[in-house]
């Protein structure tokens, strides 16, 4: 799948069920096709749906998941210290 047809790609062209993804106009023919998709990515579209309906009914911003690292607090530096102190390189 090109990068163009992706970005084309809306919600009802992903059948989840069937592990395939309809691309009405395809950029390179100008002709449709059906583009399959593996197990992973099935999981990977699953995660991402539920994440997006629990944000829309919460109607919260995301969290990253348990784990992920977190962006440094205001004021602090990415290396995690409090000030402006220089981290040394390993």
């Amino acid at each position: 799948m090109r990068i163009g047809e992706l970005l084309n790609v809306r919600i009802p062209d992903i059948n989840l069920k069937g592990k395939k993804v309809i691309i009405y106009e395809a950029q390179k023919t100008r002709v449709g096709r059906v583009v399959y998709f593996s197990d992973d990515a099935k999981e990977a579209l699953d995660a991402w749906r539920s994440l997006e309906i629990y944000v829309a009914l919460r109607r919260v911003p995301p969290r990253a998941p348990s784990g992920w690292p977190r962006a440094p607090a205001r004021g602090q530096n990415p290396g995690g210290c409090g000030g402006n102190i220089p981290m040394p390189l390993h």
